[in-house]
């Protein structure tokens, strides 16, 4: 176990049912009402993609280490961090194994950062990643998520 806390958002797993009635109706009305449904749920989120980017901006920088003696796996995790850094928009690659993949790879920039950034891993690491495969890592921790990208390339 690290020193380091993993991140905490406790409202993630819930977000989409807190919609009001007007954000929800807003969704179905083409172009003026998906702006400003995605105006309302960036309102009623952003209080937790900054709790989420203060976690990570006062978090010091982890140590290689953190992810095991495997030079391989250091490696896949420093890619894997970094993808999730870019296509998230998140202020720095801090990550630790703890850190729950459904607050890593959470949609709160754009509708499809996490499928972006599922598709970048699949091109940077030469691997077919499965819906299946991504729906189990959303339960999952940082750690789990490396180890089995690790075992899909060596498999290869």
């Amino acid at each position: 176990m690290s020193p380091f806390r993993p991140l905490e958002a406790p409202k993630i797993a819930s977000i989409d049912r807190n919609a009001g009635l007007t954000e929800r109706f807003m969704r179905f009305i083409p172009i003026l009402g998906w702006a400003i449904a995605d105006a309302m749920w960036g309102r009623r989120t952003r209080h937790i993609v900054l709790k989420i980017e203060r976690q990570l901006e006062e978090r010091e920088k982890p140590p290689e280490s953190i992810w095991g003696p495997d030079p391989e796996r250091i490696a896949l995790a420093k890619t894997v961090c970094n993808v999730i850094t870019e296509e998230l928009s998140w202020p720095n690659d801090y990550f630790i194994p703890e850190d729950p993949v459904n607050i890593l790879l959470w949609s709160h920039v754009e509708g499809l950062d996490d499928v972006e950034a599922v598709m970048q891993l699949e091109e940077k690491l030469g691997v077919k990643i499965t819906e299946e495969q991504a729906a189990e890592w959303s339960n999952g921790t940082l750690s789990q998520m490396i180890d089995s990208l690790l075992e899909m390339q060596r498999q290869r």
